[in-house]
C-alpha cells in the first residue's frame, strides 16, 4: 500500500482530459508570417539546409584552407563546394602530380521528402517568421578524381597489353617452333600435375581449383570493365544533368550575410496592421521616456528630426537611438554634431541605458572609432564625412595644426595644398570658424583642456596617432613638392588629374583588391592597366581609384576603410592604429588592444582573426610584421631624426610650401 509521500500515476480518463484542455489558458499570442523569399524585383531566392554528416561541428571543412567556389545545379537542387587547400604549408606534398590534391570538393546528395515541408523559424520583435526549405543537401567529399585516375590507369594498362599482344604475334609468326614447344610444355606440365593426383577426389579438387582461378581472372577483368563503364556513365549522367552555375557566397560573419539574415529571415514584409502596432509602440515609448534626457544643443527639434526622422510614423522619435549599439550611437551623434564636447554634449546625448551600462573609458573607446581628439574636443573622423576622398588629407592637416596651438589661416592652407578658397571653405565650414582677432582658424566650440587632465592616457594615445598621421602627410607632400620642382605633376594635386575615366567596374575591382589586403600604388596601377589596355595609367589614376573605392593610406600602402561589419571594422581599426605606431605586434597584443578598445571579449574565430591580420602583415618569428615600409624608413624619407621631429618640421615643408613660416 503506497504511503502518503508516494505519487501514483494512472491513465487519465477521456472526461478528465477534456477538462484539462478547457482549463489550459492561452498565455500569449504572436503573429506568424510565412516568408517565401519570392519578392521580385527586390529579392528572389531559396533556402537550402546544408548538412555535413562526416564532420563534427568543432572541425568544419575549410580548416586546412578556404572556400574558393560554390556551384549550383538549379534543376536538381544540388550544390558543389570547392575548398582550396593550403599548399604553402610545410606538411603539404609539393610533388603532387595532379591538381586534385590541391583542393577538396564536397558534392551534395539531395534528400527529398514530398510528403511534408520543412521550415526554419525565427522569432524576432514578438513575431514568428517561417521560411520554407527548398532542399536538403548532405555534403560529402567527392572522389571523382580517384575514379578518373583508375580509368586512366586501366586505359594505360590496356594499351600496354595490346602492344605486348602485337609484339607476341609478331614473334609467333617468326618463331612458330618455339611457340609450339612452349605450348607443348604447358600441356605436359598440366598433364603431369593431373597424373600427380592419386585419387578421383584429388583430381576433382584440382579441376575445381583450376576452374576457380580462371573464373577469378575473368571476374577481375569484367569488374574493371564494369567500373570503367560505370565511371563513363556517371560522367555522362552528370553532363546530362546540366552545367554547374557559379554562385556568389559570403562568410557567415560578413556584413552581407548579416544583412540577408536580418532582412530576409527576421524582418520580412509585414502587414499594415503590424505597421500600425509599430506606430503605437513608438509613440508609447516617446511619451514614456522623453523626459529622461536633457539636451545641450541649441536646436533640439532639428537635431532629433535629422537624427531619427526615419522611424515609422514618428518624425522626432529620439528613442530610435537606443535601438543601436554603443558604437553606432556615438557615430550617429558625431555625424550630426561634427564637433562636440565630451562631458557637456556627447554623454548627455547618449540614451540612459548606455550611460548606466558603460563606463567613461568604454564610451571613449567607442568614440575613438569614429572621431579624433583636438585639444580636449572630439571631431568627426575625416573618413566618415561626406567630402570627397581627396579632401580628407586637407581636413586631417587642419585638425593636426589645431592641435599644435599655432595660428594659421586660409592662405597658409592654399599654399600648402593647392586647393582653392571655395574648396577649403566647404571642407572646414562644419568644424571651424575664423577668429578675426588672431586672423586664424579655430574650432567652432571652445577647447576643453580639462579632458586631457581627466583622461591623460587617452590624450597621449591620440597624440601618438596624430604624430604618425602627421609623418605620413609630411612624407607625401614632400615627395609631391620634389616632383613639382623637377617638372613632374603631383599625384594628388587637383590640377594634375589625368583624363582617365574610371568606370564602376574598375572602382569595384580596386575595392575588392584593397578589401583583401593592403596594396601599393604600383599594384593598383598594374591592375588598372589590365582594365585599360589602350590607355596609359598613372599613379595618380591609381590613387584616385583607391579613394573612390573608399580606401585609406597607411604608410606606403592602401587598405579599404570599412567593410560594414561592426566587429570586423573595430578589429581593423585597432590594426590600423597599431601599425601606425609599430612595425610588428603579436596576436595577443592585437587581441588585448581590441578588447581594451571595444570593452568586450573578441567573439571572432581564430581563423577570422588570422585572416584579418594577414590583410596587413606577415608572420615572422612569432610576430606579425607590417607588409610595407618601416617607421625608420619613413623617418629617413621625411628627414626626421628623432621623436617629435615630425611636428617640429611641419611649418616649412608641409603647411607653408613656399610662403614662409608661421607667425
Amino acid at each position: 500500500m503506497p504511503s502518503n509521500d508516494d505519487v501514483v500515476m494512472s491513465p487519465a480518463s477521456p472526461s478528465s482530459s477534456s477538462g484539462n484542455d478547457e482549463d489550459d489558458e492561452i498565455v500569449h499570442e504572436i503573429p506568424v508570417f510565412l516568408n517565401r523569399m519570392q519578392d521580385p524585383p527586390d529579392f528572389t531566392g531559396e533556402m537550402y539546409l546544408l548538412q555535413y554528416p562526416l564532420r563534427p561541428v568543432y572541425r568544419a571543412y575549410g580548416d586546412q584552407g578556404y572556400l574558393e567556389r560554390v556551384e549550383l545545379r538549379d534543376d536538381q537542387k544540388k550544390l558543389r563546394l570547392r575548398y582550396k587547400l593550403n599548399d604553402d604549408a610545410e606538411t603539404f606534398d609539393q610533388t603532387a602530380t595532379h591538381s586534385s590534391m590541391r583542393e577538396q570538393i564536397l558534392m551534395a546528395k539531395t534528400v527529398t521528402n514530398k510528403s511534408c515541408t520543412y521550415c526554419v523559424g525565427a522569432v524576432n520583435s514578438g513575431q514568428l517568421t517561417l521560411t520554407p526549405l527548398a532542399s536538403f543537401c548532405q555534403l560529402r567529399p567527392d572522389f571523382t578524381h580517384v575514379d578518373r585516375d583508375r580509368q586512366e590507369r586501366q586505359a594505360m594498362a590496356a594499351k600496354i597489353r595490346g602492344k605486348q599482344s602485337a609484339e607476341n604475334e609478331e614473334k609467333g609468326a617468326l618463331e612458330p617452333v618455339k611457340a609450339s614447344n612452349k605450348k607443348s610444355q604447358v600441356i605436359s606440365a598440366s598433364t603431369s600435375l593431373a597424373r600427380g593426383a592419386t585419387s578421383m577426389g584429388a583430381k576433382q579438387r584440382y579441376q575445381q581449383s583450376l576452374l576457380g582461378a580462371l573464373r577469378q581472372d575473368h571476374s577481375i577483368l569484367t569488374k574493371n570493365e564494369e567500373e570503367g563503364k560505370e565511371g563513363e556513365e556517371k560522367e555522362k549522367g552528370e553532363e546530362e544533368e546540366g552545367p554547374w552555375k557559379e554562385l556568389d557566397f559570403y562568410d557567415a560573419d560578413s556584413p552581407e550575410a548579416a544583412d540577408i539574415y536580418e532582412r530576409q529571415f527576421l524582418t520580412p514584409v509585414v502587414s499594415e496592421s503590424a505597421k500600425q502596432w509599430e506606430d503605437i509602440d513608438a509613440r508609447a515609448k516617446r511619451e514614456r521616456r522623453t523626459a529622461e534626457l536633457h539636451f545641450h544643443v541649441k536646436d533640439q527639434d532639428a537635431y532629433l528630426t535629422s537624427l531619427c526622422g526615419n522611424v515609422v510614423g514618428v518624425k522626432d522619435e529620439w528613442g530610435d537611438l537606443g535601438r543601436l549599439d554603443a558604437n553606432q550611437q556615438l557615430e550617429t551623434i558625431m555625424k550630426k554634431l561634427a564637433v562636440a564636447n565630451y562631458s557637456k554634449q556627447i554623454v548627455n546625448l547618449l540614451p540612459v541605458n548606455t550611460r548606466h551600462n558603460l563606463t567613461d573609458n568604454a564610451i571613449i573607446s567607442h568614440l575613438e572609432n569614429c572621431s579624433v581628439l583636438v585639444r580636449g574636443v572630439w571631431v568627426l573622423s575625416s573618413r566618415l564625412t561626406n567630402h570627397a576622398p581627396k579632401y580628407h588629407d586637407l581636413r586631417d592637416l587642419v585638425l593636426l595644426l589645431l592641435s599644435t596651438k599655432r595660428p594659421f589661416g586660409v592662405e597658409h592652407l592654399k599654399a600648402a595644398t593647392g586647393f582653392t578658397d571655395m574648396e577649403i571653405a566647404e571642407v572646414l565650414k562644419p568644424i571651424c570658424v575664423f577668429n578675426s582677432s588672431t586672423r586664424s582658424l579655430q574650432l567652432r566650440i571652445p577647447y576643453d583642456e580639462e579632458f586631457g587632465k581627466n583622461f591623460p592616457e587617452v590624450a597621449q594615445r591620440q597624440h601618438d596617432q596624430a604624430e604618425a598621421r602627421l609623418m605620413e602627410l609630411r612624407t607625401k607632400w614632400k615627395k609631391e613638392k620634389e616632383m613639382q620642382q623637377s617638372g613632374g605633376s603631383s599625384p594628388s594635386s587637383p590640377s594634375s588629374a589625368d583624363p582617365l575615366k574610371l568606370t564602376n567596374n574598375a572602382v569595384n575591382r580596386v575595392k575588392e583588391r584593397i578589401g583583401k589586403a593592403v596594396a601599393s600604388v604600383t599594384e593598383i596601377r598594374k591592375l588598372l592597366q589590365t582594365l585599360y589596355p589602350q590607355d596609359i595609367v598613372t599613379d595618380a589614376n591609381a590613387v584616385e581609384a583607391m579613394k573612390q573605392a573608399g580606401g585609406m593610406k597607411i604608410r606606403d600602402k592602401w587598405i579599404l576603410t570599412s567593410t560594414g561589419h561592426k566587429e570586423i571594422d573595430t578589429y581593423r581599426s585597432v590594426l590600423l592604429a597599431i601599425y601606425r605606431m609599430k612595425d610588428s605586434a603579436t596576436k595577443k597584443e592585437i587581441t588585448d588592444e581590441f578588447e581594451r578598445v571595444s570593452g568586450k571579449k573578441c567573439t571572432l574565430t581564430d581563423h577570422a582573426i588570422r585572416r584579418l591580420i594577414k590583410e596587413f602583415a606577415d608572420l615572422k618569428s612569432g610576430r606579425w610584421v607590417f607588409r610595407g615600409e618601416t617607421l625608420e624608413e619613413l623617418r629617413e624619407q621625411a628627414g626626421v631624426g628623432g621623436e617629435g621631429g615630425a611636428a617640429a618640421g611641419i611649418d616649412d615643408d608641409i603647411v607653408m610650401g613656399d610662403s614662409g613660416g608661421m607667425h
